[in-house]
């Protein structure tokens, strides 16, 4: 998928959904999934069967004003070289599962509630 925007629908596939492009996507229910260059708004995502979900060179942002930025993962993520934007006040991120972020940018407040392996991300606050 190129370009293209999902919302306020609910995906299932059988199989594996990659986005690419700066796509954003919302309300999807998948079984692995992996996305590039995309811009995520305020999601949950469960994967079926304890899938992986992959995040490369992403930006999380919510809506200006519409804060704290809520993410919602069950199954396992791994989060590389992806940023979380500012302009919201804070981000509420609840990963259900093992997450690993490696090289990201933060640049507000972060509660994470998981077992979260950070490496070489930067945790500075504007």
């Amino acid at each position: 998928m190129t370009n293209a925007q999902i919302n306020d629908k609910i995906l299932e596939l059988a199989n594996y959904l990659k986005i690419d492009n700066k796509c954003v996507a919302h309300n999807a229910r998948l079984q692995s999934m992996q996305i590039n260059g995309a811009v995520i708004k305020n999601f949950s995502f469960k994967l079926f069967n304890e899938y992986k979900l992959s995040f490369f060179n992403c930006k999380f942002l919510c809506e200006i004003n519409e804060a704290p930025g809520f993410f919602e993962i069950e199954n396992p993520v791994y989060i590389y070289d992806c940023t979380f934007e500012e302009n919201v006040i804070s981000y509420n991120i609840k990963f259900k599962s093992n997450v690993v972020i490696a090289y990201c940018r933060f640049n507000k407040n972060f509660y994470f509630e998981a077992n979260t392996f950070c490496n070489s991300s930067n945790f500075e606050r504007n």
